[in-house]
């Protein structure tokens, strides 16, 4: 029988080794809250630094408290100013999306390290990507207080301990996707980091997104279409392609629980082997294919070409788009690796699945490409004509494309009109492949909104300093990503619900109190400076605005929180904020 939980308080003693050789010891007084399962700090505070020789705790000096006097009183007034803008609207940033809740939940005992983590990924995101040497600065300039001031030991100390505590990074992703709804879309993504160090193990030549000719590392990404939220991440090294990532991505959401996800990815991740691993693990999937990759789909394109020509096949929700699709049956075969009862390890399973593709002609990318095969033509065929020799794939497009014939010293070439039709039949395809979307609007429309992931990671470059490692340990540069990861779900957040909100500002809703003119109006002024303004711009012009705190005489406490115009009092109501900056 387990015993019973009594939840008294207790008093507990925390060790605190720094770079510098130093340990501070502090007094913890927890209470367990079974709720939680986990201990809740009620106070902690300071006792000293520990002797390295007599194991003794030393007490440390005091604070300095900054004190004024006004000319009529005797006692110590303390007078503050800070910037609470843009950190209020930040705190309840953590608060409304769950972020902070769910790192103290991934983290438990560790308050402290989840704390820092909190005003670390708030910086990136307030500062549009500054680098971390700047933070300190920073945080004084908005008042944090001195305990919580994080230096150079400070955040590199955080970053070697969630990079050791992988528990902490698998806890947090698991609590993000707690609240995903059933049928999720999970897009699937990948980029690189390119670095010069040579400490770090993961950083090898491989594909270079950046084209930089440096070794790099790799981040793959899984990333809520529906929450708009990045879920789950984990690097690789450099050297691996997209093709056989897959693997660990599917491993990865079965550890998370999600629940019958439908997978999105670009053809980067495209291979056959791919696919019979999804039907296999009865995965939903949908993925852009290439001709070049796909190559044992091209006879059904080729026998529904004709048919996008139809004016009958445009798509009620885009009319430069015409579709059609295709449900067939095809033969998935996977060797056994396990004696099972109606197998034996090493026999050819063989299963027949129902898939669907997906056929689209885009009109303006088709325009495009006709242009530039045209101006490809007639390069092509100056070099011909003047006997210069051509690379291997223009001289392939030569073959196919002209007919070349030398009569009394001079050259002809003409075009080989069949062998251009054969070029030019595929331009403007898009094929998307999937084993759930039955309806071709549906399916590009959930395709179309992989653009989330490819801007999380332009976000990741820009706006988490996220360009380069600037770490030279692999334990550290994990601990680092995790923080970029954190700050990209504050901004991911905001960024939808604005996005969000411009499309239902201004309009009636047959509320008579919101449909009145002057609300409309202030609405549309509202959409007008959003359509305008970049998040960073948003948060920028919030960071003007300051709280003075005013103690002594005959007033115990006086508060003054810069006034603010109706426009910006409009915009923290329509976005659901709560906090310091709509009390004043």
């Amino acid at each position: 029988m387990a015993r019973p939980i009594v939840g008294d308080v207790r008093i507990k003693q925390e060790r605190r080794h720094l770079n510098n050789g130093r340990v501070y010891v502090y007094e913890r007084v927890v209470k367990y809250d079974p709720e939680t399962r986990r201990n809740i700090t009620l106070q902690r505070k300071l006792l000293g630094i520990e002797d390295p020789e007599t194991g003794k705790i030393i007490p440390t000096k005091p604070k300095r408290v900054i004190s004024t006097k006004t000319g009529n009183s005797e006692d110590n007034d303390t007078i503050q100013r800070k910037k609470i803008g843009v950190t209020s609207l930040l705190e309840w940033v953590g608060k409304a999306s769950g972020i902070d809740e769910d790192l103290k939940v991934a983290f438990g005992d560790d308050n402290d390290t989840a704390n820092k983590c909190i005003n670390i990924a708030r910086y990136w995101v307030a500062t549009n990507g500054e680098t971390l040497p700047n933070m300190r600065t920073w945080q004084i300039k908005h008042a944090i207080a001195e305990d919580e001031l994080i230096t150079e030991n400070l955040y590199k100390q955080v970053f070697d301990t969630l990079g050791q505590n992988e528990s902490y990074v698998q806890n947090y992703f698991k609590c993000r996707c707690n609240g995903l709804e059933k049928r999720s879309v999970i897009a699937i993504d990948s980029t690189t980091t390119s670095t010069y160090s040579q400490q770090l193990d993961a950083a090898r030549y491989g594909f270079n997104k950046q084209d930089d000719s440096l070794p790099t590392i790799k981040t793959l990404t899984l990333y809520s279409l529906d929450a708009h939220q990045p879920l789950a991440f984990y690097h690789q090294p450099g050297n691996i392609p997209d093709i056989i990532s897959i693997k660990n991505a599917l491993r990865e959401l079965s550890y998370l629980n999600i629940s019958k996800p439908l997978i999105v990815s670009d053809n980067g991740f495209y291979s056959l082997d791919n696919i019979t691993a999804f039907i296999f693990e009865r995965m939903r999937f949908l993925t852009r294919v290439t001709l070049r990759d796909g190559a044992w789909l091209k006879k059904i394109v080729d026998e529904h070409l004709n048919e996008l020509d139809l004016f009958s096949n445009q798509l009620d929700s885009d009319a430069n788009i015409q579709g059609v699709s295709i449900c067939f049956e095809h033969n998935f075969e996977r060797l056994c690796k396990y004696n099972t009862e109606g197998h034996k390890a090493g026999d050819k399973i063989t299963v027949i699945k129902k898939l669907h593709l997906h056929i689209y002609r885009l009109r303006e990318n088709k325009h495009q490409e006709e242009k530039l095969f045209a101006s490809q033509l007639a390069d092509i065929k100056a070099h011909l004509l003047a006997e210069d020799e051509l690379t291997p794939a223009a001289q392939k497009i030569a073959d196919e494309c002209f007919i070349v014939t030398k009569s009394r010293g001079k050259i002809s070439v003409t075009p080989n009109q069949d062998g251009c039709l054969k070029r030019s039949r595929y331009f403007g395809l898009l094929l998307l492949l999937t084993n759930d979307e039955k309806d071709k609007e549906s399916a590009l429309a959930i395709y179309r909104k992989r653009e989330h992931i490819e801007d999380h990671y332009e976000k990741l470059k820009n706006i988490a300093d996220g360009n380069k490692p600037r770490v030279c340990d692999d334990w550290r540069f994990k601990g680092r990503q995790f923080v970029q990861f954190v700050s990209l779900g504050y901004f991911d957040f905001l960024y939808k619900k604005i996005k969000t909100l411009k499309q239902t500002l201004g309009q009636v809703t047959g509320d008579p109190v919101h449909d009145l003119s002057d609300n409309l109006k202030l609405e549309k002024k509202i959409k007008s400076w959003l359509e305008n303004e970049s998040l960073h711009e948003i948060f920028e012009w919030f960071d003007c605005v300051e709280s003075v705190n005013l103690h002594g005489g005959k007033h115990p406490h006086v508060r003054l929180i810069t006034e603010q115009i109706k426009r910006d009092k409009k915009f923290l109501e329509v976005i659901g904020y709560s906090g310091i900056l709509t009390k004043n």
